[in-house]
């Protein structure tokens, strides 16, 4: 993630062509950041693997050509499409935190590349983008699906939070989790490893028993990305991949009817505390 970010400030910082208005400006970043950032993140994964960067090849679309640069080998149908798939579901999901912190960057009519950049700090945290993560990690430590009981009730028991279950919104089952659970079936069914699937059932069944919460959509997309090969630290820049174009949707929004955002707060700490001059402090 701090590769992802740091590119797309990178690639912000470049000035306007001559004659180019702010709004050609930005649309010419559109395309660019949507396009880039995927074979950036490809990339940096190989690179750090001591591999070759693969260059996109034009003939292939959008989530073909991530997987051909993080594979290294033009990828079968069956995970293009459900790359593919898992691009449009995380493509935008109304005003989540990273969606809100790319809409007050642009309030301020900063430039599209860094109302991008504050979406992707935003993003990276582990109770947003950076959970698909935390999902696989789980998984990884709960090990087989007879330990899963006794990992969650004393996860339970010590107050933790189960990663990959509920949301802000949703209140039943995450309609996009839904998608992916299917796709994550299929997809290790055909790779003949059910292993992280069978544990991800039954972690889903374990909970909802014990809480009756609904798996979110980062809880299958880690099964799904897994069985893509996408590393686990990888995942949640590649959420950022699929997120751009959303991001951008709303940064058009907010130019297009602009009024600075700046929410009032209320304080609710001491009244009336004397001032100390600094010498005097303890």
């Amino acid at each position: 993630m701090e590769v992802a970010r740091t590119a797309v400030s990178y690639m912000a910082m470049f000035p306007r062509k001559k004659g180019e208005t702010f709004d050609q400006f930005n649309r010419r970043k559109s395309l660019q950041l949507t396009s880039t950032l995927p074979t950036i993140v490809a990339s940096y994964e190989r690179v750090r693997k001591r591999k070759t960067p693969v260059k996109p090849d034009p003939r292939l679309g959008h989530a073909a050509n991530f997987l051909y640069g993080l594979w290294g080998k033009k990828p079968d149908e069956a995970s293009r499409a459900a790359f593919d798939t898992l691009s449009i579901l995380y493509a935008d999901h109304e005003m989540n935190a990273s969606t809100f912190a790319a809409v007050v960057a642009t309030s301020t009519l900063a430039d599209l590349g860094g109302a991008v950049t504050s979406a992707i700090a935003t993003l990276a945290g582990p109770l947003h983008g950076g959970s698909n993560q935390r999902v696989m990690e789980m998984l990884e430590e709960i090990g087989t699906k007879d330990k899963v009981e006794g990992w969650i009730d004393s996860e339970l028991a010590a107050g933790r939070k189960i990663m990959g279950f509920g949301h802000r919104i949703y209140r039943t089952y995450d309609p996009r989790g839904s998608i992916l659970k299917t796709i994550a079936e299929k997809l290790t069914k055909e790779r003949g490893n059910r292993k992280w699937f069978d544990i991800a059932v039954e972690v889903e069944k374990v909970v909802m028993d014990k809480r009756k919460l609904w798996p979110n959509i980062e809880f299958w997309a880690a099964v799904v990305l897994n069985s893509l090969g996408v590393p686990k630290d990888v995942m949640p820049a590649v959420f950022a991949c699929n997120r751009v174009p959303g991001w951008i949707a709303h940064i058009y929004e907010q130019y297009a009817d602009n009024r600075i955002i700046r929410p009032l707060t209320e304080y609710v700490g001491p009244a009336q505390v004397p001032y100390v001059p600094i010498e005097q402090r303890s």
